[in-house]
């Protein structure tokens, strides 16, 4: 994802990190059918070999036809990127939100947890 925020301008990068996200998904919702499907017909072993041709697909294209991506690393400055980050940009980081998140839940699950053993 990180390289998605380089590589493409601000207009494009929620669709490109939505088919990003499909396609992890797809693959997991998609992956236990077809695995089941081709285990049922030809073996556990077919399973493990779709994943071998696919793969061996998949980074022949990659070899192929993907050009080297290069152009993040022009971007490089002497700042550390957090603080640049936090100093240019004025964003707050999401780990920040998550860790106030989870904070505050293990706070409220603590204190609520001795009402609901009475009830």
């Amino acid at each position: 994802m990180a390289i998605i925020t380089d590589l493409f301008v601000l207009e494009q990068r929620g669709r490109v990190m939505g088919f990003v996200q499909m396609a992890f998904a797809g693959s997991q919702i998609l992956g236990i059918p077809i695995g089941l499907l081709l285990a049922n017909v030809w073996g556990w072993h077919a399973t493990f070999i779709m994943v071998v041709i696919l793969a061996c697909i998949i980074a022949a294209a990659v070899i192929l036809y993907l050009k080297p991506i290069t152009g993040h690393l022009a971007m490089q400055t002497d700042k550390h990127a957090l603080l640049r980050l936090l100093v240019e940009s004025g964003a707050v980081p999401e780990p920040a939100f998550k860790g106030v998140a989870l904070f505050a839940d293990k706070l409220i699950a603590d204190h609520l947890e001795p009402d609901f053993r009475t009830v």
